[in-house]
C-alpha cells in the first residue's frame, strides 16, 4: 500500500489501459461510487483512479483481484463476424439460410436486386448492411412460405 501524500514528483503516471481496467472491476465487483472513492480516499489519499500513479494503479488492480475480480478476454458482443465486407456478406448468406432453407440464393439474389446488385456477392457494404436489416425484418414477420405456397392461394381465388 502506497501512501500518496510522499508521491516523488517523477512517478510514472497511470495509462488509459489500467483506468479502464479498474473501472472494469469495480462494475465486476458491484462497488458502488461511494465505496469506490473512499477506499481510493483511505488506500492512495486520491478522489479519482486517474490520480494515481503507474505503480499505485498496479497495486490497486492487484486489490481488486484479491477480491474476486477477473480480467476476462475481450467480449465480441454476440457477433461472430467480422466488421468488413466479406463479414457482412457471410452474415447475410447465414440470415438467408435460416430464412430461406435449401436453395437460399435464388431468394437472396432477388432480394439484392432490389438494392440495384445482381448478385448477393457483389453487394458493398451499405447495401449488405440494408439486406441485412431487411432479412432480419423479415425473420421477425414469419416464416418463409416460399413460391408455392403463393400459387397455392392464387390458383383459389
Amino acid at each position: 500500500m502506497t501512501n500518496s501524500r510522499f508521491k516523488i514528483q517523477d512517478s510514472k503516471k497511470i495509462q488509459k489501459k489500467q483506468v479502464q481496467i479498474i473501472k472494469i472491476a469495480q462494475k465486476q465487483l458491484g462497488m458502488s461510487d461511494d465505496e469506490y472513492r473512499l477506499m481510493l480516499n483511505e488506500r492512495y489519499w486520491v478522489n479519482s483512479c486517474k490520480d494515481l500513479t503507474f505503480e499505485e494503479a498496479s497495486d490497486l488492480i492487484d486489490h481488486f483481484r484479491k477480491l474476486g475480480f477477473r480480467i476476462t478476454g475481450k467480449k465480441k458482443a454476440g457477433k461472430k463476424y467480422e466488421s468488413s465486407r466479406r463479414g457482412l456478406i457471410r452474415e447475410v448468406e447465414d440470415l438467408a439460410r435460416e430464412r430461406y432453407g435449401e436453395g437460399w440464393e435464388e431468394p437472396l439474389n432477388a432480394l439484392c436486386r432490389r438494392f440495384g446488385t445482381y448478385r448477393y456477392q457483389w453487394l458493398d457494404v451499405a447495401h449488405a448492411k440494408e439486406v441485412k436489416k431487411r432479412l432480419r425484418i423479415m425473420q421477425e414477420i414469419g416464416p418463409y412460405t416460399g413460391h408455392a405456397a403463393r400459387k397455392k392461394n392464387a390458383g383459389g381465388v
